[in-house]
């Protein structure tokens, strides 16, 4: 009962963010930055209700998305700018490791979008070996084109499917597919 009373909440909150689709847009923006998949599902959820124009949804998604992996990459150049990171740089340019990462950073960079937990770490890493910056964007953005929108469509077909089939229920699925969203970096931390 609880857990319904926090949910309808909830709803209740992105519902009145219903008829100023610009400011509910913002805030699935600022979502990503948190939780890059959850917001993705979300704004199918909301897409599939019609309490957002889905281009508008997956726009501010896919905007989001971007911002944040690039920032992860500012976030790792600027640490190897800074004092105590730019000795651990050069430390671990020294290691013989540090070429073998190197060579292999673009293939990780874009399995890092699909496996739930990689994106903080590789990214930023990929900013402190300093890999090039052009390339690293277009990378992410492909691999961005792909997952976003495919998370997007699958969230909004189940939220259609279970608003059909469920009615007043519906809401059910939904925190369950939002549930597993929120599990899946902790899932994929054990897993590797």
């Amino acid at each position: 009962m609880a857990l319904k009373m926090g949910v309808d909440q909830a709803l209740g909150t992105l519902t009145s963010l219903a008829g100023q689709p610009w400011l509910l847009a913002l805030a699935l923006f600022a979502f990503t930055l948190l939780l890059e998949d959850a917001a993705a599902i979300a704004a199918g959820l909301l897409a599939a209700t019609g309490t957002i124009a889905a281009p508008l949804a997956l726009g501010a998604v896919l905007a989001g998305t971007l911002a944040g992996d690039l920032g992860l990459y500012a976030a790792g150049r600027h640490f190897a700018r800074t004092g105590w990171g730019s000795r651990l740089v050069a430390r671990a340019q020294a290691h013989p490791a540090h070429a073998r990462l190197r060579a292999r950073a673009w293939p990780a960079v874009a399995a890092a979008r699909f496996v739930p937990g990689l994106r903080l770490p590789v990214f930023t890493v990929s900013g402190t070996l300093r890999l090039p910056f052009g390339r690293f964007a277009l990378l992410v953005a492909l691999t961005i084109a792909l997952w976003t929108p495919a998370l997007f469509a699958l969230a909004m077909l189940l939220g259609r499917m279970s608003a059909e089939a469920l009615g007043s229920w519906a809401w059910i699925p939904a925190l369950l597919l939002l549930a597993v969203a929120l599990a899946a970096p902790r899932l994929g931390g054990r897993a590797a």
